[in-house]
């Protein structure tokens, strides 16, 4: 079984930092909440590395027993040992300032998306704090104008996408979106051929341009004409939005010139971890792996 290094990315609105969103999470480092029929942990450590976030998610399993297959194809049941528990792991860092990241993951371990939308509502919970203080601040009888601003200030979400390694990569992916819903490219200096942008255009160090894809239109009609506009001559890299067929939305993101891909296996993993513990991020083999990975990739990760 192989074990993946995939890359993700934050984009965090202000006013709420990402640095405030992380020590919340960080504060509650360890605690156990409910995950479907087991408990999940996540540990954060934001002081080991100086460059970036260390984590840790735990998935622990409520069974008692497991199965082997023997050598003369007979099933063995055998019991967990007393007081232990099985568990998946998956090990993840973020880079402090660009806030791009790589997730440890294997088959049947915990998604990508399930740490992340665990950032996305404590960043949501520090939100709605955040504007109560501020509409509590506003003088008595202040006109609803000043309290459509606070809200105003306050209703961007975090949100995250996946950094894809490879044209192929995204095409594979877009293939099995739903509904593509747009796409955006950014170049590397202005192309706008209108003549209100001509005095500017030796100042600008990049454009971005965004495309809204017609709701009839199934991706197949345009994965092409998509690829191209991504692959064109100044594109740094390109996103696309769309819906999978679950109905939930997807963001998907390549950089040029970036992979951001690593495997190794399962068996290998888990020998560097025995007798560890799981609190000291900063000493775990896969953290080690997930920075030296981040090291070989500086357009993203320094």
């Amino acid at each position: 079984m192989k074990v993946d290094f995939i890359g993700f990315s934050f984009d965090v609105p202000a006013p709420v930092t990402f640095d405030e969103t992380i020590a919340r999470l960080e504060m509650r480092s360890g605690r156990p909440k409910r995950y479907g029929p087991h408990q999940k942990k996540i540990y954060i450590d934001s002081r080991s590395n100086p460059d970036f976030y260390l984590g840790l998610v735990l998935t622990i399993k409520d069974q008692k027993k497991f199965v082997e297959l023997s050598a003369d194809n007979k099933l063995n049941v055998r019991d967990v040992t007393n007081l232990s528990k099985l568990l998946d792991f998956n090990y993840f860092v973020i880079h402090k300032r660009r806030l791009n990241g790589l997730y440890q993951r294997y088959f049947q371990s915990a998604a990508l998306s399930s740490m992340c939308t665990d950032v996305v509502r404590m960043h949501a919970v520090i939100r709605k704090v955040k504007r109560r203080i501020d509409e509590k601040a506003l003088p008595s009888g202040s006109a609803k104008v000043r309290y459509k601003e606070v809200a105003r200030r306050y209703k961007d979400r975090i949100s995250w996408q996946l950094l894809v390694t490879s044209m192929e990569k995204m095409l594979e992916l877009m293939g099995q979106l739903r509904r593509i819903q747009s796409f955006s490219v950014e170049y590397a200096a202005l192309t706008s051929p209108e003549p209100v942008f001509i005095p500017v255009n030796n100042s600008v160090v990049k454009e971005r341009r965004r495309f809204t894809i017609n709701r009839g239109v199934a991706p197949a009609q345009i994965l092409d004409g998509v690829a191209n506009a991504l692959q064109s001559i100044g594109v740094r890299n390109g996103s696309v939005e769309g819906y999978n067929i679950d109905g939930d939305k997807v963001t998907l993101r390549i950089y040029n010139n970036a992979e951001i891909f690593a495997d190794f296996n399962y068996d290998d993993v888990v020998t560097y971890m025995h007798d560890k513990d799981i609190e000291n991020l900063g000493d775990s083999w896969v953290i080690q792996q997930l920075l030296e990975t981040c090291a070989s990739m500086p357009a993203l990760y320094k």
